[in-house]
C-alpha cells in the first residue's frame, strides 16, 4: 500500500528527471515515445509540460538515427538522456552506440568526451511479447567504453542516475520497468538524494572490473 510517507520507484526516478533538467540547461531527454505513458510509464511525467518540446523530444520510430543525434548532441556538449522504451530495440542503433559513442573519447586521445545517458527500458510485465521484453545488460556489459548500471532499489537507482549524467562519456542506465510500482520510504528522501552517488571514483576515471559487476547487477 502506498502511504503519504512512500512513493514508488517510478515516481522517485520522475523527480529525479525534473531535478536534474532543472539544475542543468543542457540535459534533454530525446526517444520514442517519451511523451507517453504506454511507451514509458510515470517515468517523464509533467517534464514535457515543464521543459517544452525542446527538452522533451519525442522522435519518430528510427532508432538509428535518433541515436545518431543525441550522439552528435553530445559531442556538441549538451547532455542527452536517450530513451529506450524496450531495450530490444537498441539492436537497430548497435552502429552509433559501439562504434561512435563508445569509442570517440578515445579515438581522439582523450580530447573529445560524450556525455551521453541511454536510459534502457527493459519493459517486462502489460502483456510484453518476446521481442519487446528482453534484457541484453550482459551484451553492453562487453563493450569497451561503455559504463553499465542496472540497479535494483530506488536508492541505487537515484544514485546511478545522477552519477551518469555527470559522467563526460557514455553510460548504459538499464531500468527495469518490474520495479516501478515498487514503494520506497521517504523519511530520509530529502537527505539521501542529496548524497553523492556511490560510485567509488570520480566519473571521469577508469571504473575497476568490480565496481562494474557491483552496478550491473540487481541492487536490492
Amino acid at each position: 500500500m502506498i502511504t503519504m510517507m512512500t512513493k514508488t520507484y517510478v515516481q522517485v526516478l520522475n523527480e529525479t528527471l525534473h531535478q536534474l533538467m532543472e539544475e542543468d540547461a543542457r540535459v534533454f531527454v530525446i526517444g520514442q515515445g517519451v511523451t507517453s505513458p504506454w511507451y514509458v510509464g510515470g517515468l517523464c511525467k509533467g517534464l514535457l509540460d515543464r521543459f517544452g518540446p525542446e527538452r522533451m523530444i519525442d522522435t519518430p520510430i528510427s532508432e538509428n538515427a535518433v541515436t545518431g543525434a543525441a550522439v552528435g548532441a553530445a559531442i556538441a556538449g549538451l547532455r542527452p538522456i536517450l530513451i529506450f522504451p524496450r531495450m530490444d530495440f537498441m539492436m537497430y542503433a548497435m552502429d552509433p552506440i559501439i562504434n561512435h559513442a563508445a569509442k570517440w573519447h578515445y579515438m581522439f586521445g582523450g580530447a573529445m568526451s560524450v556525455p551521453l545517458v541511454i536510459l534502457a527500458i527493459i519493459n517486462r510485465g502489460g502483456c510484453q511479447g518476446a521481442q519487446h521484453s528482453q534484457d541484453f545488460t550482459w551484451l553492453f556489459e562487453k563493450i569497451p567504453g561503455l559504463k553499465v548500471a542496472r540497479p535494483g532499489n530506488v536508492w541505487d537507482a537515484v544514485a546511478c542516475l545522477k552519477w551518469a549524467i555527470e559522467d563526460p562519456n557514455p553510460v548504459v542506465f538499464v531500468d527495469n520497468r518490474e520495479l516501478y510500482d515498487m514503494p520506497e520510504n521517504l523519511e530520509s528522501w530529502p537527505v539521501r538524494v542529496g548524497q553523492e552517488p556511490f560510485c567509488p571514483v570520480p566519473a571521469s576515471q577508469p571504473l575497476e572490473e568490480e565496481y562494474f559487476d557491483r552496478v550491473a547487477s540487481p541492487l536490492y
